[in-house]
């Protein structure tokens, strides 16, 4: 089963706000940036989207302008929740607050919300669950702390070592689960 995992594009918040969970808006102009970025080839059997907007309205759009099949609106898909820092500035985030999690992103709740090592076993159920299905070509559109869970997984990387892999807005990961 090949799986491609493609991170929403760019939203439109302003930089240095913290959002996970946060349901924020895509800048303006991001249906261009859909219709030029490279796609695999073959249209996907199955397709799945975090319910987030910014997620959701990217595979409307595949499914009205390029003809893939509609996407099943997937909740395990989505970004970690930062609990009560959704929304607020980093820099007014007390250091307090931010400090242990910054020493251990894996097992602290961000916020109070979720942690590291909890979006991961969510990313794990996800993949249980697709390799059970009948299709040969699964598509998500997804987040990027989802996409570096799911590639940690594939690879056997320690999950406090997957920020090495940058995952771009509108960046694409193919990975063969099997």
């Amino acid at each position: 089963m090949n799986v491609y995992l493609l991170r929403h594009p760019m939203p439109d918040i302003p930089k240095g706000v913290c959002y996970g969970r946060l349901d924020v808006p895509l800048a303006p102009g991001w249906e261009s940036l859909i219709s030029s970025k490279s796609l695999p080839a073959e249209i996907p059997d199955l397709v799945f989207s975090s319910p987030a907007q910014r997620c959701h309205r990217v595979a409307r759009h595949l499914h009205e302008f390029h003809g893939w099949p509609e996407a099943q609106l997937e909740p395990l898909l989505q970004e970690l929740d930062f609990g009560e820092w959704e929304g607020r500035p980093w820099e007014e985030i007390a250091r307090s607050e931010l400090d242990p999690w910054g020493a251990d992103f894996v097992n602290v709740s961000a916020g109070g919300g979720e942690s590291y090592l909890a979006l991961s076993e969510r990313c794990r159920t996800w993949m249980k669950q697709i390799s059970k299905m009948e299709a040969e070509t699964v598509f998500a559109i997804t987040h990027a702390g989802f996409i570096r869970a799911f590639l940690s997984l594939c690879q056997d990387i320690s999950l406090d070592k997957s920020f090495h892999f940058e995952i771009e807005y509108l960046g694409l990961v193919q990975v063969n689960l099997y």
